[in-house]
This record gives C-alpha cells, sequence and structure tokens, in this order.
C-alpha cells in the first residue's frame, strides 16, 4: 500500500509539470511576441553597430518586434540587410521613417520607426517581406559625425595649408606694423570716437553750467521800464540736455555722454537773465513767471548750439532776440553768432569753449538790448506814462534797480 502511493504522488506531480508546461507555452504564443508576425526587409546604408539579432524593434517608442537576421549585401558592400519580424498590427506606411537609435550608456541600439500619415496605404504584404530603406545617415552616432567632420576639416586645412601660412604672416606683419605707429592708431582711434558720437574724455560722465557773462565795457544805462525774459525757444533736436557735438556743419548732431545741468533753453534763460544782473540791471530784469509784470520782453530763439568736430574744433551758436512791448510790438531784432576755437573736441576744452562763445554772444544782447530800451520812450508812452522830458524834473520815475535817479547822458537826443 505504501509503494502504491508515492506512485500515485509522482503521477500527480508529473500530470502537473505537464500541464505548466503547456500553459507556458500558451502564454508565450498569445502574450510574449510568438503571434502572428509580419516580416519585413530594412535596409541600411551606412554602418549598424551596436545592431544584433533579437534587438528591439520600437514604433513610436513601444516595442513592437525584433531584429531576426543581418546580413551584408554582396551587390552594395556599402549597405546592410536587417529582417525583422514585427507584430502584424504594426500600421507600417510607406512614409513611415526608419531610423537607428542608441539606447541607454551602453550604447545598445534598435531599430526605430516613427509616424506616418493615416491617408497614405499600409505597405502590402505579397508573400515577400516589404522593402524599408532608412533615412540617410541613419545610424551614424555622435562620435562618427564628430570624427567625419574632423577629417573634412583636416582635408581642408591639408588642401589650404599654403594659404594659411600666407595668411598668419601676413598677421603677424600687420601686428608689427600696429607696433610702431601705436601712438597713430590711438590718434586715429580717438578721431574715430569723436565721429561716431564716443565717449569724449574723462568728464564725459558729468554735468556741465554755463557762465553768465560778467564783464561790460560801458556802465549800466537806466531802462525805461521793466524788461521780463521768457524761455528761449528753440527746435528739439536743439532744445536738449546733451551737449551736441557734429562731425561738420552739414551732418546732424551726435549726443554723446556729456550733458548740461539743465535743458539748453532753461539754463540760456537763467543764463541771460543773470548777465543783466551783473551788468547793472538787477531790479530791472526778471524771468517770465516771477509774478512781475513787465514793459518789455525779451525774445530769444536759440538756433545753433554746438561744437563742431572737424580738424579745427569750434565751439558756434546763433540765435535771435526781439524787443517787445506790451502791445506785442516789435520794438528792435537782432541776430547774434559768436564763436570760440578748441584745442580738441574732448569733454573739458568743448565745454570751456562753449561757455567762452555764450559769454560773448550774451556781453552783445546785453549792450544791445539796454541800449534799445534806454532809448525806448515809446512803448511805455503808448500805455499811459508820461512823457520823457529833456529837464531831469520832468523825467519819470526810473523803474526798480535802475541807475540813479539822474537822468540819461541822452535824454535830449531821445525826445
Amino acid at each position: 500500500m505504501e509503494i502504491r502511493a508515492r506512485y500515485i504522488l509522482m503521477g500527480l506531480f508529473l500530470i502537473a509539470v505537464l500541464a505548466g508546461g503547456f500553459g507556458f507555452i500558451y502564454w508565450l504564443n498569445n502574450s510574449a511576441g510568438f503571434g502572428q508576425r509580419a516580416t519585413y526587409n530594412v535596409r541600411f546604408d551606412k554602418s549598424v553597430s551596436g545592431l544584433f539579432t533579437g534587438s528591439s524593434v520600437l514604433f513610436n517608442g513601444i516595442r513592437v518586434g525584433e531584429v531576426t537576421a543581418l546580413r551584408l549585401s554582396a551587390v552594395r558592400p556599402s549597405e546592410v540587410d536587417v529582417e525583422v519580424a514585427v507584430d502584424a498590427d504594426t500600421p507600417i506606411r510607406s512614409d513611415t521613417e526608419v531610423d537607428l537609435e542608441y539606447q541607454g550608456l551602453t550604447g545598445v541600439a534598435a531599430i526605430s520607426l516613427t509616424g506616418g500619415n493615416s491617408g497614405v496605404p499600409l505597405v502590402p504584404q505579397n508573400g515577400r517581406p516589404p522593402l524599408l530603406v532608412a533615412r540617410v545617415g541613419a545610424g551614424q552616432t555622435v562620435t562618427t559625425s564628430a570624427r567625419d567632420a574632423l577629417l573634412k576639416i583636416n582635408g581642408i586645412l591639408d588642401d589650404n595649408s599654403q594659404p594659411f601660412k600666407e595668411l598668419v604672416g601676413n598677421l603677424n606683419n600687420f601686428a608689427s606694423a600696429l607696433s610702431r605707429n601705436a601712438a597713430k592708431v590711438d590718434g586715429i582711434l580717438a578721431g574715430l570716437e569723436r565721429m561716431t558720437g564716443g565717449v569724449r574724455g574723462p568728464d564725459s560722465d558729468k554735468a556741465f553750467d554755463l557762465i553768465a557773462a560778467t564783464k561790460f565795457d560801458s556802465p549800466a544805462k537806466p531802462l525805461r521800464g521793466q524788461l521780463t525774459i521768457p524761455e528761449p525757444s528753440a527746435i528739439i533736436q536743439v532744445n536738449t540736455q546733451n551737449i551736441l557735438f557734429r562731425p561738420s556743419p552739414n551732418e546732424s548732431p551726435l549726443t554723446p555722454g556729456p550733458r548740461w545741468a539743465d535743458n539748453l533753453t532753461v539754463l540760456v534763460q537763467s543764463k541771460i537773465v543773470q548777465s543783466f544782473e551783473n551788468a547793472g540791471y538787477i531790479g530791472s530784469v526778471s524771468k517770465n513767471g516771477d509774478a512781475v509784470t513787465g514793459d518789455f520782453q525779451l525774445l530769444t530763439d536759440i538756433r545753433n548750439f554746438q561744437m563742431l568736430t572737424g580738424p579745427t574744433p569750434l565751439a558756434e551758436l546763433d540765435f535771435s532776440a526781439k524787443i517787445a512791448d506790451k502791445d506785442g510790438k516789435i520794438i528792435d531784432a537782432k541776430l547774434f553768432h559768436a564763436e570760440a576755437p578748441a584745442p580738441s573736441a574732448d569733454t573739458g576744452p568743448a565745454v570751456e569753449a562753449l561757455n567762452k562763445a555764450f559769454g560773448i554772444a550774451a556781453t552783445e544782447l546785453v549792450d544791445w538790448a539796454s541800449t534799445v530800451l534806454a532809448k525806448g520812450a515809446e512803448p511805455v508812452e503808448d500805455v499811459g506814462e508820461p512823457a520823457v522830458s529833456a529837464t531831469p524834473d520832468a523825467d519819470p520815475a526810473p523803474a526798480p534797480g535802475a541807475a540813479q535817479a539822474a537822468p540819461a547822458p541822452d535824454a535830449p537826443a531821445q525826445q
């Protein structure tokens, strides 16, 4: 009985092993890639290093089969024919791209199938494996590409070794010439900086002020009324805080780093008032808008206020001046032009020359305006002021800040 029991156990065990074997085969057949397959031939025009029998075939990154064979072409030695088996339902179309990709650091190769338009028919299976052609250069690794590029560069250098040698020799000669003429090169570069609006000297990042006129040859003449000075007019190109540099009179101004302490029109207005005050008219002159009702206005228009940076640097300015009464009638007008040379167009010498030119023009402006207003009793008479008499008793009260109450020496001539 005991021996018979052992035989029963052994028989049951053998039946279980056989059942497990059949189950494993069934699983392989239905789940592990032994189902219905389609075979394709893939042709590569380059080396397929890293590709072996059993390597994966991927479609859009999903494993759909494996490599079953690799063959060299006897007719075309540079080509490699690879046979692959993939799932029969893999949508391989005539426009599906075939490439060779390398996975991981080990460089294991896999055939990659990508995309395809849904409107393009599937590759037909007519009994023979259809042919898929890999893209040109497929399977070329980064190392191979770099090696090929270096070989091409090396070939170019070999073919042009003599021209390269001559080029290096010319560069050495040019460097030697630059070394011998370093001082001249510095001068050329400085000139280019001035022409292109580059930095002009060590003070180019500072703000500069205008200097009012201070030296007057004749004493102050008594003015026949109060003079107000509005802000001058100017085009936008001139009315800027930048100090304008110009290579030649016919070229547009450049706007480099140096700048005035304020916009040019505001600065000129302030310095004209200050020039009149320095000439002795502190009580008769004020800015427009200082809550002072003036009998006359000094209207100015700045036409030009710049530094010419040619071979002989020159500061140049032009403006017009008009004296108007309360009714807006122009009593007199004059154009003013002043210029001053500079040793260079660097920031310091340029600002000094512009100040010198402004001092000349401001001095002429004060002398002209004071002469006109010392004679101009008529506008005051027109607005109801007493007539001017030749005797001191008949003179009207002098304006605040004018000279002493004595009559003007040329009063008889003003009648």
